[in-house]
């Protein structure tokens, strides 16, 4: 089984700090190209610090 993230969860459980259930599902965690630059690219482009974490994710 895979699990194909959106943009706002990946965003919420990065802000909450639950970015360790990622490693305890026990899946594939599938990131779309479009969710990471939205996410990843244009947030550290903004300094959010959940994108620097979901960043060490990926």
């Amino acid at each position: 089984m895979s699990i194909i993230f959106d943009s706002t969860p990946l965003i919420y459980l990065c802000k909450v700090g639950l970015d360790w259930i990622f490693k305890e599902l026990g899946t594939e965690c599938i990131i779309p190209d479009s969710v990471y630059d939205e996410v990843i690219r244009k947030g550290m482009q903004r300094g959010d610090a959940d994108a620097l974490i979901a960043d060490k994710l990926v």
